[in-house]
């Protein structure tokens, strides 16, 4: 499956195969894949899964940020990008992003700007 084509091969069978070998990287590519597509939404679904399936895995945390940027989600965008930056503590426009379509790309790194209490490309730890 690529990115250009997020809903190829989508369907009830390919998700309860992921359901049932809660394969990380794949839950990854379901995220990315429903991203570009623009639903933020399952995006998020499947980025949370992703995050609980192996939460040290930085492209989880960098999906789960982006996607709750987009549906307005501030606090759940603020802590996935503090926990990404803990886990790849580089810049924003520095993540080697694994999609081809530069406009995707850049939806997805808008995704990660938008979270609030962001300065110079990297998002800020939440207050506590």
């Amino acid at each position: 499956m690529r990115c250009a084509e997020p809903n190829r091969g989508l369907g009830p069978p390919l998700a309860l195969a992921l359901c049932l070998s809660k394969h990380f990287f794949r839950y990854s590519a379901l995220s990315l894949a429903y991203f570009v597509e623009g639903d933020f939404v399952t995006a998020r679904d499947w980025a949370q899964k992703t995050v609980s399936s192996k939460s040290e895995w930085w492209f989880g945390h960098a999906l789960l940020a982006a996607s709750g940027a987009h549906l307005q989600d501030t606090e759940g965008a603020r802590e996935a990008g503090a926990e990404l930056i803990r886990l790849f503590p580089i810049t924003i426009n520095s993540l080697p992003l694994a999609v081809q379509d530069p406009r995707h790309a850049e939806v997805f790194s808008a995704g990660l700007r938008k979270g609030p209490g962001q300065r110079k490309g990297r998002p800020e730890p939440p207050s506590r």
